[in-house]
């Protein structure tokens, strides 16, 4: 599976209104039979929750905070 969170610009660059996390999905979806987008981390680590098993990996990459979604799945996994 693939799953996207949304993008943010640092406070260096403007947003671009053009990139997205949906969009990103929905053309990565067009390649992989499973991508899906959540709207925020706890939504993801939910997710995760109810369906990951003993065993799976989970590889997260990003910038900014996405180092908190690591702290929270080792917590609540």
């Amino acid at each position: 599976e693939i799953h996207f969170l949304a993008i943010y610009a640092s406070s260096r660059e403007k947003p671009d209104k053009e990139v997205s996390s949906q969009k990103l999905a929905t053309a990565t979806g067009k390649y992989h039979q499973s991508v899906k987008y959540h709207s925020s981390q706890n939504e993801l680590v939910d997710y995760l929750k109810e369906n990951t098993d003993e065993g799976d990996v989970i590889l997260t990459l990003g910038a900014g905070d996405i180092f908190l979604l690591g702290r929270k799945l080792i917590k609540d996994l």
